[in-house]
């Protein structure tokens, strides 16, 4: 990786952590049957913490009730990038990573294929004999 990459990895860590409502958790109560498993057990009580990443960006979008117009028969997703946003009391463009979501009506099928995204290194010279 040349230092050109790690520098872009760098500069886009640093834009998506300077974004707000990256996520948002909220701290629920045990189902009571597992409560009480719990305490028949012997052990202690413990609530659980649930994080949400992005939910309320893309909550917003699917409440959208004006489509321009449009009557969508299914859903798809829409794949993440990145988008010059004006912010008015900057007096400027910045980048915004915008987190890929759902697009359509909430009770249209989903369309789409499979799809899978592999990460990885190239071989070094001993793994690809």
């Amino acid at each position: 990786m040349t230092t050109l990459s790690w520098a872009r990895l760098v500069f886009a860590a640093f834009q998506l952590a300077a974004q707000a409502n990256l996520g948002e958790s909220e701290q629920l109560a045990t189902a009571r049957p597992e409560r009480r498993r719990t305490e028949r057990a012997g052990l202690p009580p413990r609530d659980v913490r649930v994080a949400r990443l992005r939910r309320t960006l893309s909550a917003d979008r699917d409440s959208e009730a004006d489509h321009g117009g449009r009557e969508w028969r299914h859903r798809w997703v829409v794949r993440g990038h990145w988008r010059k946003h004006w912010y008015p009391s900057l007096n400027d463009h910045r980048p915004l990573w915008i987190a890929p979501y759902l697009k359509g009506p909430a009770d249209a099928p989903l369309i789409g294929g499979d799809k899978v995204t592999i990460i990885n290194t190239p071989p070094t010279p001993r793994e690809g004999q």
